[in-house]
């Protein structure tokens, strides 16, 4: 019993170490503090830090190099500014640090680092020289005689183009402009009502978008299916034979015999033009004609005539008449 209640207090130990050993890393990772890099600490003194915090940048031509760890007020009211350095950097002897603007609207700060020209390393914990550098909205807000001597001359710069700007600009350019925006807003109210006509119209577009999605699905659909099958090979492949053999039909055989069939069709018609033969005499002499006309009339009235009165021409009897023993 005593070595299991003892069991159960190691593990409440153990677990409480840990829980406080993640909250001391979380703190230090919030923070911006990394415990197994390591890092070189140097020393600088501003007299104001207004914009500068721990975890703030240290930089070197807008590379991180560091951060700083620790801002303190000094007894004669300037405040000391520790920095850790990543130890592949090489912080040399007479280097200045800086602070620098990180952006221009919220006001924060980082510390930038000039390496001088010694190749001598500086030790940790060396003082290193603070200043505080000037830039555009430093020296707007501060009236730094170069940065207001430049701000003013744009100023100036700026009136001149506006003076010449109001010369350009005469009554007549002025109804021009007048008559673009006038175009201009015109054009922005059919935009306005061809976008209230397109709003409508979007669900048929949907529609219309959505049938034709389900279309070209389908369509894929076949496709896959021809080509999983191998119906698209055969038809290629029937293609490609009935190619061949209508390339190889004798096409030249048959244009020739139509081309002599031709020209005996010609010959013919030529004969029935020149009164040769039978044929032609039919269709060109009329006498011929009214001559076989007559025939077949002739032929049409014997034939009733041997219909009404067939004795005439037929006499057959088993029993020849005394006339005819005579």
């Amino acid at each position: 019993m005593a070595e299991t209640k003892k069991r159960y207090e190691v593990k409440i130990g153990i677990l409480a170490l840990v829980s406080i050993l993640a909250l001391f890393l979380g703190f230090n990772f919030f923070k911006g503090n990394n415990l197994f890099s390591r890092e070189k600490e140097y020393i600088t003194y501003f007299d104001n830090v207004e914009g500068l915090t721990t975890s703030s940048k240290v930089m070197l031509n807008g590379y991180q190099i560091g951060k700083v760890s620790e801002v303190e007020m000094q007894p004669d009211h300037r405040f000391k500014v520790v920095m850790l350095v990543n130890h592949k950097f090489t912080v040399t002897e007479g280097s200045v640090v800086e602070q620098v603007g990180s952006d221009l609207l919220s006001g924060a700060k980082n510390v930038g680092m000039v390496p001088s020209t010694s190749k001598t390393e500086a030790k940790e914990g060396t003082v290193l020289a603070g200043v505080e550098a000037v830039g555009i909205m430093d020296g707007i807000t501060k009236g730094v005689p170069g940065v207001m001597d430049n701000l003013g001359r744009v100023t100036n710069n700026a009136d001149t183009l506006m003076a010449n700007l109001k010369g350009i600009v005469s009554d007549n350019t002025g109804k021009h402009i007048e008559q673009i925006l006038s175009s201009i807003e015109l054009a922005m109210k059919q935009i306005e009502v061809l976008s209230q006509a397109l709003a409508k119209q979007s669900g048929n577009i949907n529609t219309l978008m959505t049938n034709a999605n389900g279309t070209i699905t389908n369509l894929q659909k076949v496709s896959n299916g021809l080509a999983n099958d191998g119906r698209i090979d055969r038809i290629l492949g029937n293609a490609e034979q009935a190619t061949q053999q209508f390339s190889q039909a004798k096409i030249e055989h048959t244009i020739n015999n139509l081309e002599a069939t031709t020209q005996k069709l010609n010959g013919l018609i030529s004969k029935l033009d020149r009164n040769d033969g039978t044929l032609g005499l039919l269709v060109n002499d009329p006498k011929l004609y009214n001559s076989l006309n007559q025939t077949v009339t002739d032929l049409g009235k014997l034939s009733a005539d041997l219909k009404e009165h067939p004795g005439r021409y037929i006499n057959i009897s088993l029993f020849p008449s005394k006339s005819r023993k005579d």
